[in-house]
């Protein structure tokens, strides 16, 4: 299932309105600074997508959208 960019933030969006669990993470580059990862099924015959998301100067920032290679 391939995503557009608007899609995939359409995606990421709908996402954290459902309450989709968020873990916080420590980022290597800025180091030190917080990432936020999701690990998302859209169906149960999907493979698990992985979002890591930034926040910045007033702004959310896509740092990884993919399918995972792990836990699929």
């Amino acid at each position: 299932m391939p995503f557009t960019d608007v899609g995939a933030w359409e995606f990421i969006v709908d996402c954290l309105n459902s309450n989709c669990p968020i873990e916080v993470i420590t980022l290597d580059k800025p180091e030190g600074k917080p990432g936020y990862v999701m690990k998302v099924k859209p169906r149960p015959d999907s493979c698990i997508i992985y979002i890591k998301l930034e926040l910045g100067s007033g702004k959310v920032i896509a740092r990884s959208f993919h399918y995972s290679e792990v836990g699929s």
